[in-house]
């Protein structure tokens, strides 16, 4: 049996290796080419997150917390969701430029496991009753599902697709023989391998428990009475070994919750639990076929012709046990409605409306439906033959074919390729029925056709995710990290660098979302784009200017000078010159930008004196910046002044002639709710404005030399007049004065550690105040000359302490909040387990003697 298992299991991973190894190469994907699996938000943000890694295990920053992203915050809860797969070992062995390939890799990695552990799954689970070929064709059919192939960019929910058989064992084990070790065991796992989609996993044990528990009970014909004691107990013993499970997970858990709580996951909207549908469950069949793709309507669940006509014909098979029959197809449509009944959809998605990546849970459905056919293939050499072997699947292929043609879901031609390989399939298997003396020849012939049509559909599906952009993201990281190692050699000290264009920077719409290079290359800076941001600071950042979108992205594709001199951002890499700044000749191009330097940058410490005074909640930019620097500088200070500029409009259109002022930078803001805008800025470049990715502030780039005159067009395509405008500039006098009195009040001896600590010193006065233009978090513990103090917020994000007359010395020390108690959680949880063991060998033990 032992063998069995481990033959199935290694089969199945090698066949699966193969067939994405083949897709990989028709594809030309790298290493046969430049295609990559890291397409849509994996090129957008994960490349970027597997750089953080990297930086992690070489020590150039932290888990705890990194000043790399957003002004800084923790690394946990970017940790937690993408990076802690044991897969990303590997990393160590890869430069940056080549992430691509490790990338590719462990997608291909982790769909051949998923073939593994379900191979071990249907073995164990069916005590070896299924034939190995069975076995590895169920198994291919579920690493080469279209779930897998769909969703292989989020390469952080591969490990919950991989651990899913595996709970599934632990939970048959539990039922069975009692047993549960090993279901905590996997629970905990998967949490820590990525707890969403060990947080889906987990949601769907309760269900599978549920159907588990009422299988044995029908297998052991138990009596009524008999069968309630047996599920409470059992139950009981889920609960337990399901806590377990989550407490061996925590230390790495609960710091991840408290990170969400301060980010996009604090809210709930309970509006979202409604009794509504999706869509028309019957959108199922036509889903079915090659090629498909889930739509806000409709799942698919392909996984393959065998899975399907197995299923089936265990349904129509009436020497299969009746109960276990039924139970099983309630169970199988009860997980077809989890895409459908809202309530389930939100359940699955963990209390949130996921609009992006459709149903990403929809690997449990297909589970099910292929653990319903693997009931079908136990005992074959007992199946007696019938033409209904063939029948379900032509009946399937007609209503399929009607279906599509009245409301299309999926081309005409892959319909047809699909019933095609269905009919095939079944004729197959009809075959290894009736010709018991060439049951060998006709298996082959099965899994060579379940392998080629895995391939067909892997390939044609593939096609409609795939990247082609690894040489682009190759030659990119190798110039970046060139120039950024470069500028620290130029300056060794604490600043920050922005960006006015990032990788996939699309030039003609002047957006992107690229926004966490920082954390990839080291470097602080003022963007980011995570899923566990900081409320308080992408509010902040948005109020002076720096767009934020769904509470995640800080649009930073431009340098607005006055808060980027706040923030300390010292330098920006841009392809064209900023007025204020001045280029570094001697550091290298790098990516078509040159570095420029803020000479006015402000200090990442300094002290300003106290006032009561709250600042107003201002809609303008502009004048909400000026109220912070008069705030800090004590008096009323106008950095931004208004441009002088004469409009024209012609309908909703409207354009600007804006009197140049001198070499100080120009900004525009066009406020309101219009859509469909496009602005075009002096003839330099030009924004689709008011759209996802757009800046609200953009600079204006001018030259007093050529042009008195700078020209800002709007083409307004909404029905929305424009009613407001914001045209400001920056007078760099006023600014060169702030900045140089600022810095005269900045600390000495600032270090900032790769675990979030801070130290520093100034002398100070009583009603005066030390700003560290680092956001304010529950998690600092602020140390004044050796007392342990309170800080609190400047404008409710940065973090400014108290200083009192004479020498402060300050230490400042970050604990993650929630490890701790993550830690002893997880202690608990490892001695529970124990505890559990020894119990339940004692009462072996005591049941054998």
């Amino acid at each position: 049996m032992k063998s069995k298992i481990i033959k199935s299991a290694l089969f199945s991973f090698g066949l699966t290796l193969l067939i994405m190894g083949i897709i990989l190469y028709l594809l030309k994907m790298v290493p046969f080419g430049n295609g990559t699996f890291a397409s849509m938000d994996a090129n957008i943000q994960y490349l970027d997150f597997f750089g953080y890694l990297k930086n992690i295990i070489c020590g150039q920053d932290s888990i705890v917390y990194t000043y790399n992203s957003t002004l800084g915050n923790t690394g946990i809860g970017v940790f937690s969701y993408y990076l802690t797969s044991p897969f990303n070992i590997m990393i160590a062995f890869f430069e940056k430029a080549d992430f691509v390939l490790f990338f590719n890799m462990v997608v291909v990695l982790k769909i051949a496991l998923a073939s593994s552990t379900f191979a071990i799954f249907l073995e164990k689970r069916f005590n070896g009753k299924i034939r190995s070929s069975f076995v590895v064709i169920l198994s291919l059919c579920f690493a080469l599902m279209q779930y897998n192939i769909a969703q292989n960019s989020n390469i952080m929910w591969l490990d919950g697709v991989y651990m899913l058989p595996l709970i599934a064992l632990g939970i048959r084990k539990l039922v069975a023989k009692k047993k549960s070790i090993f279901l905590s065991i996997c629970v905990g796992l998967t949490i820590i391998f990525n707890w969403y989609s060990g947080g889906i996993d987990c949601v769907f044990s309760f269900f599978y428990f549920v159907v588990e528990e009422i299988i044995y009970i029908i297998e052991e014909n138990k009596k009524f009475k008999d069968a309630i004691k047996n599920i409470v107990i059992d139950g009981i013993h889920f609960g337990i070994a399901m806590v377990i499970g989550v407490m061996i997970s925590a230390f790495i858990f609960l710091p991840s919750v408290y990170a969400l709580r301060n980010g996009v996951g604090s809210t709930f909207d309970w509006r979202t639990i409604e009794n509504d549908f999706l869509g028309n469950v019957m959108s199922v069949i036509p889903s079915y076929s090659i090629g498909a793709v889930s739509t806000p309507t409709s799942v698919s669940i392909y996984c393959g012709s065998i899975p399907l006509i197995a299923a089936i014909l265990y349904f129509l098979d009436k020497r299969e046990n009746k109960k276990i029959r039924i139970v099983l197809g309630i169970a199988l449509f009860i997980s077809i409605m989890f895409c459908y009944w809202q309530p389930f959809f939100i359940a699955f998605s963990l209390l949130k409306t996921a609009y992006s990546y459709l149903f990403r849970y929809s690997y449990v459905i297909i589970f099910m439906l292929i653990f319903v056919a693997a009931h079908y293939f136990r005992d074959m050499e007992h199946k007696e033959t019938s033409q209904k072997i063939i029948i379900p699947s032509v009946i399937f292929s007609v209503v399929m074919m009607i279906m599509n043609y009245v409301k299309p879901f999926n081309e005409e031609k892959y319909v047809f390729y699909t019933c095609a390989f269905l009919v095939i399939a079944s004729v197959l298997l009809y075959s290894v029925v009736y010709y018991k003396n060439k049951r060998k020849v006709f298996t082959v012939l099965l899994l060579g056709i379940t392998c080629f049509e895995l391939l067909t559909n892997g390939k044609l599906l593939q096609k409609k995710y795939i990247s082609n952009d690894g040489e682009i993201y190759k030659n990119y990281v190798i110039e970046q990290e060139k120039q950024i190692k470069e500028l620290k050699e130029f300056d060794d000290g604490l600043y920050r660098i922005g960006q006015t264009e990032t990788r996939n920077f699309d030039r003609n719409t002047f957006h992107t979302a690229n926004y966490n290079e920082s954390l990839a290359h080291s470097y602080m800076t003022n963007t980011g784009y995570t899923s566990c941001p900081d409320n308080d600071t992408i509010v902040f950042l948005d109020r002076v200017g720096y767009r934020c979108l769904d509470g995640r992205i800080t649009v930073t594709n431009t340098s607005i000078l006055g808060v980027d001199s706040l923030l300390g951002v010292k330098y920006v890499l841009s392809p064209y010159s900023i007025n204020g700044l001045e280029q570094i000749t001697n550091i290298c191009d790098a990516n078509e930008k040159q570095v420029y330097v803020n000479k006015y940058a402000l200090p990442v410490a300094f002290k300003y004196t106290a006032n009561e005074e709250k600042t107003r909640e201002d809609s303008n930019y502009f004048e909400y910046q000026n109220e912070i620097f008069s705030k800090l500088a004590g008096k009323d200070v106008e950095l931004y002044k208004k441009a002088t500029f004469e409009k024209i409009s012609d309908g909703n259109n409207v354009t600007y002639k804006i009197n140049v002022p001198n070499d100080n930078p120009l900004y525009c803001n066009i406020p309101g709710n219009m859509m469909n805008i496009w602005v075009d800025v002096n003839d330099v470049y030009s924004i689709s404005y008011a759209a996802w990715l757009s800046p609200t502030v953009f600079y204006v780039p001018t030259n007093k030399k050529i042009s008195d005159i700078a020209t800002v067009e709007v083409i307004n395509e909404s029905s929305i007049p424009i009613s407001e405008d914001q045209i400001y500039y920056v007078d760099l006098g006023v600014l060169e004065e702030l900045s140089s009195k600022i810095k005269s009040k900045g600390a000495e001896n600032i270090k900032f550690n790769k675990k979030g600590n801070i130290e520093c010193s100034i002398n100070g006065n009583e009603g005066e105040y030390l700003l560290i233009t680092v956001p304010y978090s529950n998690g600092f513990k602020i140390y004044r000359n050796g007392e342990l103090i309170e800080g609190s917020k400047f404008e409710n994000c940065l973090m400014q302490i108290p200083l009192v007359d004479g020498e402060n010395k300050i230490n400042i020390k970050y604990e993650l909040p929630g490890l701790k108690l993550g830690i002893v959680t997880t202690v608990l949880g490892i001695i529970s387990l124990i505890g559990v063991y020894i119990i339940s060998k004692k009462i072996n033990n005591n049941k054998n003697n």
